[in-house]
This record gives structure tokens, C-alpha cells and sequence, in this order.
């Protein structure tokens, strides 16, 4: 059990959620690290841990109740790819941080989210010259979770978008697109149809809540008509389903009302398939 004044210690040392720390190569924590992350670091490179546990849990006095703590492993990013950022690509996300003042891209894999000994883990030091963007670290914490909560469509309505992937891909791929956090749907019925039964589509096109207002009004005035377009003429081909509504929405408006009836759209069937993409080692594709 922890004394009070050791729990006070971990506070005031930086310990909450999302506080980054650095491992080295002879750092407790070294060999928990996946191979790419211990190929960075033996290579001189900065790697990161980032705490994703609530901070009751992250700084309980007991280790008994509350043994583990999960933890996401990232790095600095040189190579920006649009498809990644916002949170839009489910596998790999790159993001924002300030370092020493400065913003910073940095890189995160969901497969590396490492679940690891509280105890061994608090014997670390938080940095204090990281700090979150605002809306930063809600995003990824978002991201972390949409891995377990993601729904599944129905599977007779993804065939049937199946049947249009090369035009929804060039939807994605679309300057006005890239802007986005993401697409969400709405289908009536959300259940297994034969063919011959019609689902009805409303579609929300999400924008970052880092948006200022001169950029959303630009985005809705030039942006908006150009996707609301394009995806209603990848989908009109498609038998029986009907689109009732194409439009955009701020995060910021993206209400847990709106949210229990969209469901967002996962785009990681074409996440790597772009030749431009660089390869993802295997271990890191599930």
C-alpha cells in the first residue's frame, strides 16, 4: 500500500492521464516495447509512453486493485500523411503536440496500446516540457476507445458499397475530404436486408473542432456542395439505397444525441492500399 504522502509525490512529479514519458534503452520498460518501438530507440530515436488510465486509477494507492496501466506508445513524425490525421484512420494516427513551445507532429499505431505494471511504470519521470494542443488529448483518448466501440454495419449493407469502392476511395482521397475528422452514417434499417429491400442514407460529414469559424464558413461555402456531390454520385448507382441527406457538422455540434443515431464510417479498407503509402510492418496489420 502507498502512503498518502507517495501518492502526493506522484502528483506534484506530473502523473496524470495522457503525461508523456521517454524510454531508454535500459529503461525498466525497454523490453515491453514492440519491435519497431526498441528498433527506434536503439537507433537514437525518441520514443514516448503516454498514459490512457483515468488519473484516480493511474495514482491509486494500491497496486493490488489497480495492477496495470495502459499506456500508448508513440514518436515523433516526419512524414506527414493527411489520410492519418484528425483521427480518421483507425490504425494509425498522427498528431499534434507542443514540445518546448513549439507544435510537433507525432505518430501512434493502435496496436500499440501496451497494457503494463502500474508499479514499474510510475518508477518513470514524466517530461513537463510536452504538453497537449487544446482538443488534443480528448482526440486520442477518442481514437484509443473507437478501437473497442466502432460498430459493425450489416454485412449486406457493405456489400453493396463494395460495389462502388474505387469511387468512394476517390471521394476520400478529395482535398474537401482530407479537411474532415471523419464521415458518419446514419441507415435505415440498421439490420441485414435481402436485395430487393431499400436502406435510407443520411450522411454527416464531421469537421475538426480546432476549426476556426472563417474556415468553417469557407468549407461549407467552396468544400461542402463539392462532397455532398461527389458522394451522392458514387452512391445513386447503387440499387435500393437512397440518400436522404448529405451534410456537414462541426465536432464541436456533434451531440451524443446525433451520435446514437450516426455511426461513424471506418475508411481502414483503403488505408494502405495507396502504392504512395509507406509499408506497415505485418506484425502492426490486424
Amino acid at each position: 500500500m502507498v502512503t498518502v504522502k507517495e501518492r502526493d509525490g506522484w502528483l506534484t512529479s506530473g502523473w496524470k492521464r495522457g503525461a508523456f514519458v521517454k524510454i531508454e534503452e535500459h529503461s525498466c520498460l525497454f523490453n515491453k516495447l514492440p519491435t519497431l518501438a526498441q528498433e527506434k530507440v536503439l537507433q537514437g530515436q525518441d520514443v514516448y509512453l503516454v498514459p490512457v488510465l483515468n488519473d484516480c486509477a493511474l495514482v491509486n494507492q494500491c497496486f493490488i486493485t489497480e495492477p496495470w496501466v495502459h499506456a500508448l506508445v508513440c514518436w515523433p513524425c516526419n512524414d506527414k500523411k493527411d489520410d492519418f490525421l484528425f483521427a480518421k484512420n483507425p490504425r494509425r494516427y498522427q498528431f499534434p503536440v507542443v514540445l518546448d513551445g513549439s507544435d510537433v507532429l507525432f505518430e501512434a499505431l493502435a496496436t500499440n496500446v501496451l497494457t503494463l505494471e502500474r508499479e514499474e511504470f510510475l518508477k518513470l519521470t514524466p517530461l513537463k516540457e510536452i504538453a497537449w494542443p487544446k482538443f488534443g488529448l480528448d482526440r486520442i483518448l477518442n481514437w484509443v476507445a473507437e478501437r473497442f466501440v466502432t460498430p459493425t454495419f450489416p454485412d449486406s449493407w457493405n456489400n453493396r458499397l463494395k460495389t462502388r469502392e474505387k469511387n468512394l476511395k476517390k471521394v476520400w482521397k478529395l482535398d474537401s475530404f482530407l479537411k474532415c475528422s471523419g464521415v458518419y452514417f446514419r441507415i435505415e434499417p440498421f439490420d441485414e436486408l435481402p436485395d430487393d429491400q431499400e436502406y435510407k442514407l443520411w450522411v454527416y460529414f464531421c469537421l475538426p473542432a480546432e476549426m476556426s469559424t472563417a474556415d468553417y464558413r469557407s468549407f461549407e461555402k467552396t468544400d461542402a456542395p463539392i462532397l455532398r456531390e461527389r458522394l451522392k454520385a458514387a452512391l445513386s448507382p447503387i440499387a435500393n439505397l437512397k440518400v436522404e441527406d448529405v451534410d456537414s457538422i462541426s465536432e464541436s455540434a456533434f451531440t451524443k444525441k446525433i451520435e446514437r443515431q450516426y455511426k461513424r464510417w471506418i475508411l481502414e479498407y483503403y488505408s494502405y492500399s495507396s502504392p504512395d503509402e509507406p509499408e506497415i510492418p505485418a506484425e502492426f496489420v490486424i
